[in-house]
């Protein structure tokens, strides 16, 4: 299990749980560690008082649509994130299979 801190201005922080021994974790794993997240967050999400980096809020996270179609492509990208942490655990490269992770994740949002 990861467990994410995400903070609010204002508010206390909600915490938020991925399960990695599940379809869904593995799944929301391979999304938020993709070029294609880390884009949506520089363009959506409200830079910090620096302007350097950007905030991950709560609502970011709520607001990612996941396409439910394509269900091949999810359970792909599932099976790449259990490949790398296997391969992570035995202290191996696992960038191949990464860049394979983001390949499938434009294919998930129709993107080229």
């Amino acid at each position: 299990m990861v467990t994410c801190k995400l903070t609010e201005r204002g508010q206390s922080p909600p915490l938020y749980n991925i399960f990695l021994n599940n379809y869904l974790g593995q799944q929301w794993l391979g999304l938020l560690n993709s070029f294609y997240f880390d884009f949506y967050i520089s363009n959506q999400s409200p830079k910090r008082d620096n302007k350097t980096f950007p905030s991950i809020t709560s609502n970011l996270i709520k607001n990612f649509q996941i396409p439910v179609e394509h269900q091949i492509i999810r359970k792909a990208i599932s099976n790449k994130v259990v490949n790398i942490l296997k391969i992570r655990s035995q202290n191996l490269d696992s960038r191949g299979l990464e860049n394979e992770i983001d390949c499938l994740v434009y294919k998930l949002y129709e993107l080229n």
